[in-house]
């Protein structure tokens, strides 16, 4: 690839890992470290498979720690400017919680936060900087707490049971994500009606939901597993009801589950992951781009 720097990113101080090439009818990604491809390196992220297959440019403009609105924001702001023929955003289960923690650190900066005092300077700049307040909360977080070890030959993961909360609709700050999830798609119909380009939403599932019958040994649940994905399901059914193309990746990933799709500890993709959904997006972006 590349590594001629666009016009639009010439001063890119944000953190992209990408090397960005220039062309007509490219690709842009948006989204937090599913897209950015935290984890493995820069030859076997999903974005580069799926570029190396097309021979066509991709922008990756995945930012660890970005939100919906962070992502959205970014390709108004600096995707736009490559004049993408399809925009792909990667939607991961914690953007509904994300959605509404960006709303609460986006508030008048005037107001007691936490209730019982005013903002420090520290305080308004993690506000501004909201990708690295959650790096403080994630140091400040006991990761290593209630993880579920499962193991099958040679297959292991370090269940955790986090994912529960992120995707269920009973509670109220995921009901308030969810809303402001599908603000965000709304403005991405928008932004693509305005700019001409068609919108995807890749759906990146929890590790727990590919591995249900896994996880189900260790962490048994009282509660359907409708329920706890219904915010994923539903943020879905919302994007095609807008008329977005969904590639979900949970079906892919199931039925390659027998392979090591993730990594051990950490719940991002493993290179075999990124492999099976860069060849995906590759074959949907192949009929997209051939338009």
């Amino acid at each position: 690839m590349s590594t001629v720097t666009p016009p639009w990113l010439a001063d890119n101080g944000i953190g992209f890992r990408d090397a960005f090439s220039v062309g007509k009818h490219c690709t842009v990604v948006v989204g937090d470290s599913f897209a950015m491809g935290w984890g493995v390196d820069d030859a076997v992220c999903f974005v580069e498979v799926a570029e190396r297959t097309l021979g066509q440019p991709i922008h990756n403009l995945g930012v660890s720690g970005y939100g919906p609105q962070q992502a959205f924001d970014t390709l108004e702001h600096m995707g736009l400017g490559a004049g993408p023929k399809v925009v792909v955003w990667a939607f991961y289960g914690n953007d509904l919680e994300d959605a509404a923690l960006h709303a609460w650190w986006a508030a008048d900066r005037g107001q007691p936060w936490p209730a019982t005092k005013t903002k420090s300077a520290f305080e308004l700049a993690l506000n501004r900087y909201s990708a690295t307040y959650k790096l403080f909360r994630f140091l400040g977080r006991r990761k290593s707490v209630d993880r579920r070890p499962w193991r099958d030959g040679e297959r292991s993961f370090l269940f955790s049971p986090y994912w529960r909360n992120a995707l269920d609709l009973r509670h109220e700050h995921i009901r308030q994500g969810f809303a402001l999830t599908c603000q965000e798609l709304e403005r991405f119909v928008a932004l693509a009606a305005k700019h001409a380009f068609a919108p995807v939403v890749l759906a990146v599932p929890y590790r727990e939901q590919v591995y249900r019958e896994e996880y189900a040994t260790v962490d048994p649940s009282p509660d359907p597993s409708a329920i706890l994905e219904a915010g994923y399901t539903q943020v879905l059914d919302h994007a095609r009801s807008l008329g977005i193309e969904v590639l979900d990746a949970l079906p892919l990933l199931r039925e390659h589950k027998a392979e090591m799709v993730y990594l051990w500890e950490d719940p991002h993709w493993s290179i075999a992951g990124h492999r099976i959904v860069g060849d995906a997006l590759a074959q949907l972006l192949h009929g997209r781009l051939a338009r």
